[in-house]
């Protein structure tokens, strides 16, 4: 006949089999807590890299897109615009925030904004398009700007 040890702890009778078990459960618990808390270093730890990467070209192409002699306008789907670089306030007149409140038609004429919503349509297609329109600065003077449009 086979002995078991049996202990007894808080008024409950254990067998060595039932401590083996619990031992093996907790450890086996606890390494997977700790690979759970590596996992989330581990990408913690990319994310972290993966956004510094992302400030740094961010600072880059503002830069770039800051320190060129052509204007450059971006605008939502209405044709609001979103941004603008240095030269375009320095073409137009306006200050950067008059600028962010506006929308494009405020910059040209009926025939000038007509034709920008014409190239927008030829860009959504996917096609680069070039043209010309009048922009109306700021002191109520005409210039005439190249747009190139891209997708």
């Amino acid at each position: 006949m086979k002995k078991s040890l049996i202990f007894l702890i808080g008024g409950t009778t254990l067998s060595i089999l039932d401590i083996v078990f619990s031992i093996i459960i907790h450890h086996f618990y606890m390494v997977h807590v700790i690979i759970w808390f590596a996992i989330g270093g581990i990408i913690a730890l990319i994310l972290a890299q993966e956004h510094k990467k992302l400030k740094q070209s961010r600072k880059k192409y503002k830069n770039l897109i800051e320190g060129i002699q052509e204007g450059v306008i971006v605008v939502d789907k209405e044709e609001n615009i979103t941004f603008v670089n240095q030269s375009v306030i320095k073409i137009s007149g306006y200050s950067k925030k008059e600028l962010l409140a506006i929308n494009l038609k405020n910059l040209t004429n009926d025939e000038g904004f007509q034709k920008i919503i014409k190239q927008t349509k030829i860009r959504k297609s996917g096609k680069q398009s070039r043209y010309e329109i009048p922009l109306i600065t700021k002191d109520g003077q005409k210039k005439p700007l190249w747009f190139l449009l891209i997708r």
